[in-house]
Protein backbone atom coordinates (compact mmCIF):
# COMPACT_ATOMS: atom_id res chain seq x y z
CA UNK A 1 0.00 0.00 0.00
CA UNK A 2 0.88 3.59 -1.07
CA UNK A 3 0.19 6.60 0.89
CA UNK A 4 1.03 10.47 0.02
CA UNK A 5 -0.02 13.60 1.88
CA UNK A 6 0.17 17.02 1.22
CA UNK A 7 -1.13 20.23 2.72
CA UNK A 8 -3.20 21.27 0.00
CA UNK A 9 -4.24 24.95 1.12
CA UNK A 10 -3.43 27.67 3.60
CA UNK A 11 -5.94 30.41 5.18
CA UNK A 12 -6.44 32.58 8.05
CA UNK A 13 -10.34 30.77 9.95
CA UNK A 14 -12.77 33.92 9.19
CA UNK A 15 -13.89 34.83 12.65
CA UNK A 16 -17.58 35.91 13.37
CA UNK A 17 -17.37 38.66 16.01
CA UNK A 18 -20.93 39.27 18.04
CA UNK A 19 -21.69 41.67 20.37
CA UNK A 20 -23.80 41.14 23.16
CA UNK A 21 -24.74 44.55 25.22
CA UNK A 22 -26.47 44.74 28.57
CA UNK A 23 -28.05 47.71 29.71
CA UNK A 24 -30.93 48.79 31.59
CA UNK A 25 -34.10 48.92 30.14
CA UNK A 26 -33.31 46.23 27.52
CA UNK A 27 -34.53 42.83 27.79
CA UNK A 28 -32.46 39.89 27.51
CA UNK A 29 -35.32 37.98 25.58
CA UNK A 30 -35.13 40.73 22.52
CA UNK A 31 -33.88 39.73 18.98
CA UNK A 32 -31.85 41.96 17.42
CA UNK A 33 -31.85 42.84 13.46
CA UNK A 34 -28.17 43.07 11.72
CA UNK A 35 -29.34 47.28 11.93
CA UNK A 36 -29.78 47.12 15.83
CA UNK A 37 -26.75 44.56 16.27
CA UNK A 38 -24.75 47.42 14.86
CA UNK A 39 -26.27 50.36 16.56
CA UNK A 40 -25.92 48.43 20.04
CA UNK A 41 -22.29 48.19 19.81
CA UNK A 42 -22.15 52.05 18.56
CA UNK A 43 -24.06 52.27 21.75
CA UNK A 44 -21.69 50.41 23.75
CA UNK A 45 -18.75 51.71 22.63
CA UNK A 46 -20.27 55.13 23.50
CA UNK A 47 -21.25 54.14 26.88
CA UNK A 48 -18.14 52.61 27.26
CA UNK A 49 -16.26 56.19 27.09
CA UNK A 50 -18.76 57.50 29.02
CA UNK A 51 -17.63 55.12 31.70
CA UNK A 52 -20.81 53.55 31.89
CA UNK A 53 -20.89 49.92 32.64
CA UNK A 54 -21.39 47.24 29.43
CA UNK A 55 -19.89 43.84 28.40
CA UNK A 56 -18.48 42.51 25.22
CA UNK A 57 -18.43 39.10 24.05
CA UNK A 58 -16.54 37.41 21.04
CA UNK A 59 -17.79 34.05 19.76
CA UNK A 60 -16.86 31.89 17.20
CA UNK A 61 -18.87 29.78 14.56
CA UNK A 62 -18.62 26.24 15.04
CA UNK A 63 -15.54 24.52 13.08
CA UNK A 64 -17.31 23.08 9.23
CA UNK A 65 -15.53 19.98 8.08
CA UNK A 66 -14.13 20.09 4.84
CA UNK A 67 -15.11 18.61 1.44
CA UNK A 68 -13.76 16.56 -1.51
CA UNK A 69 -15.19 16.61 -5.21
CA UNK A 70 -16.13 13.37 -6.19
CA UNK A 71 -14.25 11.86 -8.77
CA UNK A 72 -16.58 9.37 -11.13
CA UNK A 73 -14.61 5.76 -11.74
CA UNK A 74 -11.52 5.96 -14.04
CA UNK A 75 -11.63 3.35 -17.05
CA UNK A 76 -9.11 3.18 -18.91
CA UNK A 77 -7.20 0.77 -21.45
CA UNK A 78 -4.19 -0.46 -20.78
CA UNK A 79 -1.43 1.42 -21.83
CA UNK A 80 -3.40 4.75 -22.05
CA UNK A 81 -2.41 7.64 -19.54
CA UNK A 82 -5.08 9.76 -17.61
CA UNK A 83 -4.77 12.74 -15.04
CA UNK A 84 -7.83 13.61 -12.87
CA UNK A 85 -7.93 16.64 -10.61
CA UNK A 86 -8.35 16.47 -6.75
CA UNK A 87 -10.33 19.18 -5.04
CA UNK A 88 -10.85 19.40 -1.40
CA UNK A 89 -12.34 22.36 0.01
CA UNK A 90 -12.38 23.70 3.55
CA UNK A 91 -15.35 26.09 3.97
CA UNK A 92 -14.08 27.96 6.97
CA UNK A 93 -10.93 28.03 4.81
CA UNK A 94 -8.89 26.12 7.22
CA UNK A 95 -5.41 24.29 6.12
CA UNK A 96 -6.13 21.00 4.83
CA UNK A 97 -3.74 17.27 4.52
CA UNK A 98 -4.69 15.43 2.00
CA UNK A 99 -3.97 11.86 2.63
CA UNK A 100 -3.81 9.02 -0.32
CA UNK A 101 -4.12 5.40 0.32
CA UNK A 102 -3.26 3.50 -3.06
CA UNK A 103 -4.29 -0.53 -2.50
CA UNK A 104 -1.23 -0.94 -5.03
CA UNK A 105 -3.36 0.06 -8.68
CA UNK A 106 -0.32 -0.14 -11.16
CA UNK A 107 0.90 2.98 -12.72
CA UNK A 108 -0.49 5.47 -10.44
CA UNK A 109 0.96 8.67 -8.84
CA UNK A 110 0.16 11.61 -7.15
CA UNK A 111 0.09 15.16 -9.57
CA UNK A 112 1.79 17.66 -6.80
CA UNK A 113 2.08 21.55 -7.52
CA UNK A 114 5.60 23.81 -7.59
CA UNK A 115 5.34 23.48 -3.13
CA UNK A 116 4.63 19.97 -3.23
CA UNK A 117 1.17 20.29 -2.51
CA UNK A 118 -1.27 16.80 -3.76
CA UNK A 119 -3.44 18.64 -6.40
CA UNK A 120 -4.57 15.81 -8.24
CA UNK A 121 -3.51 11.99 -9.74
CA UNK A 122 -2.40 10.39 -12.91
CA UNK A 123 -2.74 6.69 -14.06
CA UNK A 124 -1.07 4.72 -16.81
CA UNK A 125 -2.42 1.18 -16.09
CA UNK A 126 -0.41 -1.67 -17.18
CA UNK A 127 -2.19 -4.38 -16.66
CA UNK A 128 -5.82 -5.15 -16.55
CA UNK A 129 -8.36 -4.80 -13.22
CA UNK A 130 -9.98 -2.90 -10.68
CA UNK A 131 -8.29 -1.31 -7.53
CA UNK A 132 -10.37 1.16 -4.86
CA UNK A 133 -7.78 4.20 -3.16
CA UNK A 134 -9.36 6.07 -0.64
CA UNK A 135 -8.86 10.06 -0.59
CA UNK A 136 -8.91 11.64 2.96
CA UNK A 137 -8.73 15.50 4.02
CA UNK A 138 -8.41 16.69 7.28
CA UNK A 139 -8.46 20.23 8.94
CA UNK A 140 -6.82 21.73 12.11
CA UNK A 141 -9.05 20.19 14.51
CA UNK A 142 -9.38 17.10 12.76
CA UNK A 143 -12.54 17.10 11.03
CA UNK A 144 -12.32 15.36 7.91
CA UNK A 145 -14.15 14.50 4.98
CA UNK A 146 -12.91 10.93 2.27
CA UNK A 147 -14.36 9.58 -0.31
CA UNK A 148 -13.26 6.61 -2.75
CA UNK A 149 -11.47 6.35 -6.02
CA UNK A 150 -12.24 3.62 -8.30
CA UNK A 151 -9.97 2.28 -11.50
CA UNK A 152 -11.06 -0.09 -13.94
CA UNK A 153 -8.57 -0.98 -16.81
CA UNK A 154 -8.91 -3.46 -19.43
CA UNK A 155 -7.44 -5.02 -22.67
CA UNK A 156 -9.27 -3.32 -25.96
CA UNK A 157 -12.49 -5.33 -26.19
CA UNK A 158 -13.13 -7.49 -29.14
CA UNK A 159 -16.82 -7.74 -29.70
CA UNK A 160 -15.94 -10.13 -32.33
CA UNK A 161 -14.39 -12.86 -30.41
CA UNK A 162 -15.29 -15.84 -28.70
CA UNK A 163 -13.11 -18.11 -26.32
CA UNK A 164 -13.98 -21.55 -25.47
CA UNK A 165 -12.13 -23.26 -22.21
CA UNK A 166 -12.65 -26.55 -20.54
CA UNK A 167 -12.94 -30.30 -21.21
CA UNK A 168 -13.28 -32.53 -24.50
CA UNK A 169 -16.80 -32.24 -25.02
CA UNK A 170 -16.29 -28.33 -25.93
CA UNK A 171 -13.48 -29.05 -27.76
CA UNK A 172 -15.13 -31.65 -29.88
CA UNK A 173 -13.31 -34.63 -29.19
CA UNK A 174 -13.99 -37.14 -32.29
CA UNK A 175 -15.41 -34.96 -34.53
CA UNK A 176 -12.14 -34.54 -36.57
CA UNK A 177 -10.79 -38.02 -37.37
CA UNK A 178 -7.53 -37.16 -37.92
CA UNK A 179 -7.14 -36.11 -34.24
CA UNK A 180 -6.88 -40.01 -33.37
CA UNK A 181 -4.37 -40.75 -35.35
CA UNK A 182 -2.42 -37.47 -35.37
CA UNK A 183 -2.50 -33.77 -35.08
CA UNK A 184 -3.59 -31.86 -31.80
CA UNK A 185 -3.12 -33.81 -28.94
CA UNK A 186 -6.23 -31.82 -27.43
CA UNK A 187 -8.36 -33.38 -29.75
CA UNK A 188 -10.37 -30.34 -31.17
CA UNK A 189 -12.83 -29.85 -33.76
CA UNK A 190 -12.71 -26.56 -34.27
CA UNK A 191 -14.74 -25.94 -36.30
CA UNK A 192 -17.97 -28.85 -35.80
CA UNK A 193 -17.89 -28.35 -31.89
CA UNK A 194 -20.41 -26.90 -30.22
CA UNK A 195 -18.92 -23.62 -29.71
CA UNK A 196 -18.26 -23.27 -32.98
CA UNK A 197 -21.61 -23.80 -34.26
CA UNK A 198 -23.02 -21.25 -31.69
CA UNK A 199 -20.70 -18.78 -33.51
CA UNK A 200 -22.36 -19.23 -36.57
CA UNK A 201 -25.95 -18.84 -35.03
CA UNK A 202 -25.06 -15.57 -33.01
CA UNK A 203 -23.72 -14.01 -36.25
CA UNK A 204 -26.64 -15.25 -37.93
CA UNK A 205 -28.63 -13.62 -35.82
CA UNK A 206 -26.78 -10.60 -35.70
CA UNK A 207 -25.56 -10.84 -32.35
CA UNK A 208 -22.01 -11.12 -33.54
CA UNK A 209 -20.83 -9.01 -36.39
CA UNK A 210 -19.67 -10.68 -39.79
CA UNK A 211 -16.04 -12.01 -39.24
CA UNK A 212 -16.85 -12.82 -35.88
CA UNK A 213 -14.51 -15.58 -34.77
CA UNK A 214 -14.12 -18.23 -32.13
CA UNK A 215 -10.89 -19.51 -29.63
CA UNK A 216 -10.28 -23.00 -28.71
CA UNK A 217 -8.36 -23.39 -25.61
CA UNK A 218 -10.20 -26.35 -24.61
CA UNK A 219 -8.55 -29.70 -24.25
CA UNK A 220 -9.42 -33.32 -24.02
CA UNK A 221 -8.04 -34.42 -19.83
CA UNK A 222 -8.22 -30.94 -18.66
CA UNK A 223 -9.71 -30.44 -15.48
CA UNK A 224 -10.54 -27.02 -13.67
CA UNK A 225 -7.22 -26.56 -12.45
CA UNK A 226 -6.15 -26.12 -15.64
CA UNK A 227 -8.02 -22.90 -16.51
CA UNK A 228 -6.12 -20.90 -14.06
CA UNK A 229 -2.66 -22.98 -13.92
CA UNK A 230 -1.72 -24.98 -16.86
CA UNK A 231 -0.57 -23.48 -20.45
CA UNK A 232 -2.79 -24.70 -23.73
CA UNK A 233 -1.88 -23.66 -27.16
CA UNK A 234 -5.53 -21.72 -28.95
CA UNK A 235 -6.74 -22.22 -32.24
CA UNK A 236 -8.88 -20.50 -34.27
CA UNK A 237 -12.20 -21.91 -36.31
CA UNK A 238 -9.80 -23.35 -39.02
CA UNK A 239 -7.02 -24.90 -36.19
CA UNK A 240 -4.44 -22.39 -37.26
CA UNK A 241 -2.54 -21.90 -33.57
CA UNK A 242 -3.21 -17.72 -32.63
CA UNK A 243 -2.19 -18.01 -29.34
CA UNK A 244 -0.63 -19.80 -26.17
CA UNK A 245 -0.74 -19.37 -22.63
CA UNK A 246 -3.07 -19.94 -18.98
CA UNK A 247 -6.29 -20.01 -19.90
CA UNK A 248 -7.40 -16.97 -17.67
CA UNK A 249 -4.25 -15.24 -18.84
CA UNK A 250 -5.55 -15.34 -22.57
CA UNK A 251 -8.99 -14.44 -21.61
CA UNK A 252 -7.92 -11.36 -20.07
CA UNK A 253 -5.62 -10.54 -22.35
CA UNK A 254 -7.98 -10.77 -24.92
CA UNK A 255 -11.42 -8.86 -23.28
CA UNK A 256 -13.66 -11.43 -25.85
CA UNK A 257 -17.05 -11.10 -25.93
CA UNK A 258 -18.20 -14.04 -24.76
CA UNK A 259 -16.26 -17.13 -23.06
CA UNK A 260 -17.35 -20.48 -22.95
CA UNK A 261 -16.67 -22.73 -19.98
CA UNK A 262 -17.32 -26.32 -19.90
CA UNK A 263 -15.86 -29.31 -17.56
CA UNK A 264 -16.89 -33.04 -16.93
CA UNK A 265 -15.46 -36.27 -16.07
CA UNK A 266 -12.08 -35.64 -15.53
CA UNK A 267 -12.52 -33.62 -12.49
CA UNK A 268 -14.56 -36.47 -10.45
CA UNK A 269 -11.43 -38.79 -11.38
CA UNK A 270 -13.79 -40.77 -12.85
CA UNK A 271 -11.25 -41.60 -15.90
CA UNK A 272 -8.65 -43.12 -12.97
CA UNK A 273 -9.36 -46.63 -12.28
CA UNK A 274 -8.51 -47.29 -9.03
CA UNK A 275 -10.87 -44.28 -8.30
CA UNK A 276 -13.68 -45.58 -9.96
CA UNK A 277 -13.07 -49.05 -8.78
CA UNK A 278 -13.89 -47.88 -5.28
CA UNK A 279 -16.84 -45.87 -5.88
CA UNK A 280 -18.41 -48.58 -8.15
CA UNK A 281 -18.13 -50.77 -5.35
CA UNK A 282 -19.97 -48.27 -2.91
CA UNK A 283 -23.60 -48.62 -2.03
CA UNK A 284 -25.44 -45.90 -3.89
CA UNK A 285 -26.74 -43.78 -1.26
CA UNK A 286 -22.41 -43.14 -0.83
CA UNK A 287 -21.96 -42.15 -4.05
CA UNK A 288 -22.28 -38.61 -3.70
CA UNK A 289 -20.46 -38.49 -0.65
CA UNK A 290 -17.62 -39.93 -2.84
CA UNK A 291 -17.82 -37.61 -5.34
CA UNK A 292 -18.46 -34.61 -3.03
CA UNK A 293 -15.37 -33.30 -2.03
CA UNK A 294 -14.09 -33.13 -5.56
CA UNK A 295 -16.93 -31.84 -7.12
CA UNK A 296 -16.61 -28.97 -4.68
CA UNK A 297 -13.39 -28.13 -5.36
CA UNK A 298 -14.13 -28.24 -8.88
CA UNK A 299 -17.11 -26.06 -8.52
CA UNK A 300 -14.99 -23.25 -6.80
CA UNK A 301 -12.24 -23.43 -8.98
CA UNK A 302 -14.42 -22.47 -11.64
CA UNK A 303 -16.29 -19.06 -9.54
CA UNK A 304 -12.83 -18.21 -8.96
CA UNK A 305 -12.22 -18.37 -12.66
CA UNK A 306 -15.71 -16.59 -13.88
CA UNK A 307 -14.64 -13.90 -11.01
CA UNK A 308 -11.35 -13.49 -12.55
CA UNK A 309 -13.51 -12.68 -15.56
CA UNK A 310 -15.10 -10.63 -14.39
CA UNK A 311 -12.67 -8.62 -13.13
CA UNK A 312 -10.18 -8.02 -16.38
CA UNK A 313 -12.08 -8.17 -18.84
CA UNK A 314 -16.04 -6.89 -20.24
CA UNK A 315 -16.79 -10.67 -21.08
CA UNK A 316 -20.37 -12.15 -20.77
CA UNK A 317 -19.53 -15.87 -19.51
CA UNK A 318 -21.20 -18.73 -20.27
CA UNK A 319 -21.10 -21.72 -18.26
CA UNK A 320 -22.58 -25.76 -19.06
CA UNK A 321 -23.52 -27.98 -16.76
CA UNK A 322 -22.12 -31.49 -17.32
CA UNK A 323 -24.86 -33.72 -19.79
CA UNK A 324 -24.10 -37.40 -19.15
CA UNK A 325 -23.66 -39.13 -22.31
CA UNK A 326 -23.84 -42.31 -21.70
CA UNK A 327 -26.13 -45.56 -22.41
CA UNK A 328 -29.28 -45.68 -19.95
CA UNK A 329 -28.61 -49.18 -19.03
CA UNK A 330 -24.69 -49.78 -19.38
CA UNK A 331 -23.16 -53.16 -18.46
CA UNK A 332 -22.26 -53.10 -14.94
CA UNK A 333 -20.07 -55.07 -12.82
CA UNK A 334 -20.80 -58.44 -11.11
CA UNK A 335 -23.29 -58.52 -8.73
CA UNK A 336 -24.80 -55.23 -9.51
CA UNK A 337 -27.49 -56.41 -12.25
CA UNK A 338 -26.01 -54.76 -15.25
CA UNK A 339 -26.90 -51.13 -13.32
CA UNK A 340 -23.89 -50.41 -11.09
CA UNK A 341 -22.32 -47.91 -14.32
CA UNK A 342 -25.10 -46.20 -14.42
CA UNK A 343 -26.18 -45.09 -11.02
CA UNK A 344 -22.38 -44.05 -10.65
CA UNK A 345 -22.85 -41.75 -13.52
CA UNK A 346 -26.24 -40.37 -12.48
CA UNK A 347 -24.64 -39.47 -8.70
CA UNK A 348 -21.52 -38.11 -9.85
CA UNK A 349 -22.95 -35.95 -12.67
CA UNK A 350 -26.14 -34.62 -10.20
CA UNK A 351 -23.09 -34.05 -7.41
CA UNK A 352 -20.65 -31.68 -9.73
CA UNK A 353 -24.07 -30.21 -11.10
CA UNK A 354 -25.62 -29.15 -7.63
CA UNK A 355 -22.05 -28.06 -6.53
CA UNK A 356 -21.59 -26.19 -9.64
CA UNK A 357 -24.83 -24.09 -9.13
CA UNK A 358 -24.43 -23.25 -5.70
CA UNK A 359 -20.97 -22.02 -6.47
CA UNK A 360 -21.94 -20.14 -9.34
CA UNK A 361 -24.92 -18.39 -7.52
CA UNK A 362 -22.02 -16.71 -5.34
CA UNK A 363 -20.51 -15.08 -7.99
CA UNK A 364 -19.80 -11.33 -7.82
CA UNK A 365 -21.84 -10.30 -10.78
CA UNK A 366 -24.20 -12.66 -11.77
CA UNK A 367 -25.82 -10.47 -14.27
CA UNK A 368 -22.69 -11.55 -16.95
CA UNK A 369 -23.37 -15.21 -16.35
CA UNK A 370 -25.20 -17.77 -18.03
CA UNK A 371 -25.61 -21.03 -16.70
CA UNK A 372 -26.78 -23.54 -18.57
CA UNK A 373 -27.72 -26.68 -17.73
CA UNK A 374 -27.38 -29.80 -20.43
CA UNK A 375 -29.00 -32.79 -17.99
CA UNK A 376 -32.07 -32.83 -19.92
CA UNK A 377 -30.12 -32.59 -23.52
CA UNK A 378 -29.06 -36.10 -23.88
CA UNK A 379 -32.47 -37.34 -22.12
CA UNK A 380 -33.73 -39.93 -24.78
CA UNK A 381 -30.38 -39.90 -26.68
CA UNK A 382 -28.02 -41.64 -24.95
CA UNK A 383 -25.44 -43.87 -26.11
CA UNK A 384 -26.16 -46.26 -29.11
CA UNK A 385 -25.19 -49.60 -30.02
CA UNK A 386 -21.41 -49.63 -30.30
CA UNK A 387 -20.54 -50.14 -34.12
CA UNK A 388 -19.16 -54.00 -34.48
CA UNK A 389 -20.56 -56.64 -32.46
CA UNK A 390 -21.96 -56.51 -29.26
CA UNK A 391 -19.95 -58.96 -28.29
CA UNK A 392 -16.64 -56.73 -28.15
CA UNK A 393 -18.29 -54.48 -25.59
CA UNK A 394 -20.64 -56.76 -23.44
CA UNK A 395 -18.78 -60.18 -22.39
CA UNK A 396 -15.63 -60.92 -23.83
CA UNK A 397 -12.95 -59.92 -26.67
CA UNK A 398 -10.41 -56.94 -26.67
CA UNK A 399 -12.29 -53.82 -26.01
CA UNK A 400 -14.16 -55.35 -23.11
CA UNK A 401 -10.29 -56.59 -21.53
CA UNK A 402 -9.38 -52.84 -22.32
CA UNK A 403 -12.45 -51.79 -20.80
CA UNK A 404 -11.81 -53.88 -17.54
CA UNK A 405 -9.09 -51.86 -16.61
CA UNK A 406 -10.99 -48.69 -16.33
CA UNK A 407 -13.76 -50.41 -14.42
CA UNK A 408 -13.33 -53.34 -12.35
CA UNK A 409 -15.25 -55.23 -14.55
CA UNK A 410 -17.81 -53.80 -15.96
CA UNK A 411 -18.83 -52.55 -19.17
CA UNK A 412 -18.19 -48.41 -19.20
CA UNK A 413 -20.51 -47.30 -21.66
CA UNK A 414 -22.59 -48.92 -24.69
CA UNK A 415 -25.33 -50.74 -24.57
CA UNK A 416 -27.92 -52.44 -27.09
CA UNK A 417 -31.01 -50.75 -28.16
CA UNK A 418 -30.24 -47.01 -29.55
CA UNK A 419 -30.71 -47.14 -33.26
CA UNK A 420 -27.59 -44.95 -34.47
CA UNK A 421 -29.69 -42.00 -35.81
CA UNK A 422 -31.60 -41.62 -32.12
CA UNK A 423 -28.40 -40.86 -30.61
CA UNK A 424 -26.63 -37.58 -29.56
CA UNK A 425 -23.20 -40.19 -28.90
CA UNK A 426 -20.76 -41.01 -31.03
CA UNK A 427 -20.45 -44.75 -31.82
CA UNK A 428 -16.70 -44.70 -31.56
CA UNK A 429 -16.25 -43.62 -28.32
CA UNK A 430 -19.94 -43.71 -26.55
CA UNK A 431 -18.52 -41.05 -24.64
CA UNK A 432 -18.69 -37.96 -26.84
CA UNK A 433 -21.24 -36.47 -28.63
CA UNK A 434 -21.51 -36.63 -32.17
CA UNK A 435 -22.63 -34.55 -34.47
CA UNK A 436 -26.25 -34.44 -33.81
CA UNK A 437 -25.12 -34.17 -30.09
CA UNK A 438 -22.81 -31.05 -31.09
CA UNK A 439 -26.24 -29.47 -32.55
CA UNK A 440 -28.27 -30.08 -30.17
CA UNK A 441 -26.08 -28.50 -27.17
CA UNK A 442 -25.80 -25.83 -29.00
CA UNK A 443 -29.61 -24.79 -29.34
CA UNK A 444 -29.82 -25.26 -25.94
CA UNK A 445 -28.05 -22.80 -25.66
CA UNK A 446 -29.04 -20.41 -27.93
CA UNK A 447 -32.21 -21.12 -26.23
CA UNK A 448 -31.76 -19.38 -23.07
CA UNK A 449 -28.47 -16.90 -23.69
CA UNK A 450 -29.24 -13.30 -23.02
CA UNK A 451 -28.20 -10.78 -25.06
CA UNK A 452 -24.50 -10.16 -25.14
Amino acid sequence: MRVWSSHVSVAVRLLVVGVLMITAGCSSGDALSDSEREEATTEADRTSEAGGSSVVTTTTIANRPPTIREVPPLEMIVGERRTEPLIATDPDGDPLVVRIDVNDAPGLAPITNARGLITGIEWAPSEPGEWTASVTATDPDGLEASTELSFISRHRFREELVITVGDGVVAGVGRDRTDLVAGDPCGRAEDSAWPSLLVEDLIDAAVLPEGATGWNAACVGHTTEDLMGGSVAVTDRSGRVVAEGVPLDLVTSNNPRLVVVGIGANDLGLFDAAQTVSRVAQPPEDVDVAFGPDAEMAARAVAEFVDGIHRTTDAQVLVTTYGDPTADLPVGVDDCDGVCFAIVMDQAWATLNDALRRALSEVERPERLTVVDLEDVFEDHAAPNAAGPDALRDGFGPLRDLIDTVTGGGGVTCAAGREPDETYVSSLSCVYPNDAGHRAIADAVIDVLPEI
